[in-house]
């Protein structure tokens, strides 16, 4: 049988288990769930600067933590927020959409600045996908009034179809 040793967080004192993200910290080799190292945003040793190691899921890890010489896990540079295109979003296109966009879009610095570089991903894809609900809401809205409203038209003035098409159309220029 495997000499399996209990790993347990510096921070809250549970057990990390196995299917648990984790992180080490690069100087002192301190074990922490991820979530308690973004709540940190860093060890809780006294007068450690030591940064933090990621450990993800399903990455199998050696009995003894990883020596101080490792290098942290590489941080995406180009993590994009998409706060500039979420106000856009909401002024011209489509206000609800564009507020959750919003308020995934201003996640982001703050999970990068925690060190929850996953949350961090996670709420850019978010904020994305929410924008572009936004911006494909905005652009399907004229086409969604045109055709409504010709059909209504169409149906309240069957004698009239093409002139009824024809004000529905003039009524957007106005």
């Amino acid at each position: 049988m495997a000499d399996h040793k209990i790993e347990t967080c510096a921070f809250c004192g549970r057990q990390i288990l196995p299917r648990e993200s984790r992180v080490v910290c690069s100087s002192c080799n301190r074990l922490y769930h991820m979530v308690c190292w973004g709540e940190t945003g860093r060890c809780r040793s006294c007068g450690c600067k030591g940064e933090p190691v990621y450990h993800p899921v399903g990455e199998t890890e050696s009995e003894e933590a990883p020596p101080p010489s490792s290098s942290p896990s590489p941080v995406p540079d180009n993590l994009q927020n998409h706060l500039a295109w979420a106000i856009l979003a909401t002024i011209f296109c489509c206000i609800p959409f564009g507020i959750v966009a919003i308020v995934y879009a201003a996640q982001v610095n703050a999970h990068l600045a925690a060190g929850n570089y996953e949350a961090a991903l996670q709420a850019s894809s978010t904020a994305r996908n929410w924008c572009l609900a936004a911006t494909i809401t905005g652009l399907l809205r004229p086409l969604l009034y045109i055709l409504f409203m010709g059909t209504f038209f169409m149906r309240l003035f069957p004698r009239y179809r093409f002139n009824a098409f024809l004000a529905v159309l003039l009524t957007i220029g106005n």
